[in-house]
């Protein structure tokens, strides 16, 4: 088989695999459903997390706990999941947009974390808590 017509149908199968992923679910974005499994995600990492409140965001993206001694965040990724806890110094700056919040943070390995806030309230009283967080030193 001349290599020309052997090198289309290679590349003519890898896009129609990659087709039938995404028509199977494989490139969909995980979520969280509701506030408890957003909850048990953070638990996992961080047993010993005292909840006080929870804020999971429009979308089931990621969510926000108020927490005893800091800000919790966690994030479906994969099959797996992002979870994080802040306290004083590791962020830098809370970026409030149209939609919702940008976290840019200290931490190297995820610099920018996002959540989709629709309500104007909501968005400012988490920014205050996070923007704090960031003050102190």
């Amino acid at each position: 088989m001349p290599l020309p017509i052997l090198g289309a149908l290679v590349v003519l199968g890898i896009c129609g695999l990659v087709f039938l992923v995404h028509l199977m679910g494989g490139t969909k974005r995980p979520t969280y459903a509701d506030e408890a499994e957003a909850t048990a995600a953070l638990l996992v990492d961080y047993p010993e997390a005292d909840i006080r409140r929870t804020m999971l965001a429009d979308d089931g993206r990621a969510a926000l706990f108020e927490l005893a001694y800091g800000v919790g965040y966690a994030a479906p990724f994969g099959e797996g999941r992002l979870t994080r806890i802040f306290q004083a110094g590791d962020i830098r700056l809370v970026d409030d947009g149209q939609d919702g919040l940008t976290l840019h943070l200290t931490d190297y390995t995820a610099p920018r974390l996002s959540m989709k806030i629709a309500g104007a309230d909501d968005r400012a009283a988490w920014q205050a808590r996070l923007s704090n967080l960031g003050a102190a030193t």
